[in-house]
């Protein structure tokens, strides 16, 4: 009896090797088309610019595109801190007051607002 239990045990363990191997297979075969496909891609991209008389890669000029993006949003930013360096002082102030939740504001030494505000408890 031993000996039937052995057997058919390893019969079991044989068929869901063979199934791990289908499930292993079947998986390379799909990695292996799209490695196909993608290949093909890339023909059909280096016919296309033969056929307009230039080279192109898509990737090297999406990598271009973000890099010419990046140094736009660079000089912009540059030029933000510029002009908030530039910026005049001015003789008006804005005083809040947490002891008596009052906010104004003030030129010349003159207040001309004044408002209630909410400042909370004074603790860090």
């Amino acid at each position: 009896m031993k000996f039937r239990l052995g057997f058919l045990g390893a019969w079991g363990l044989f068929a869901v090797g063979i199934l791990l191997a289908g499930v292993i297979a079947a998986a390379e075969w799909t990695n292996w088309n799209d490695g196909r496909w993608l290949r093909r891609m890339n023909t059909i991209d280096r016919m296309i610019a033969q056929r307009l008389g230039f080279q192109i890669d898509v990737l090297k000029l999406t990598a271009d595109v973000r890099a010419a993006r990046l140094e736009r949003l660079r000089s912009a930013i540059q030029a933000a801190d510029v002009k908030l360096d530039d910026s005049q002082d001015t003789d008006q102030m804005i005083v809040v007051s947490t002891a008596e939740n009052r906010l104004s504001v003030r030129r010349a030494r003159k207040t001309i607002f004044a408002a209630v505000c909410s400042t909370g408890k004074g603790t860090t």
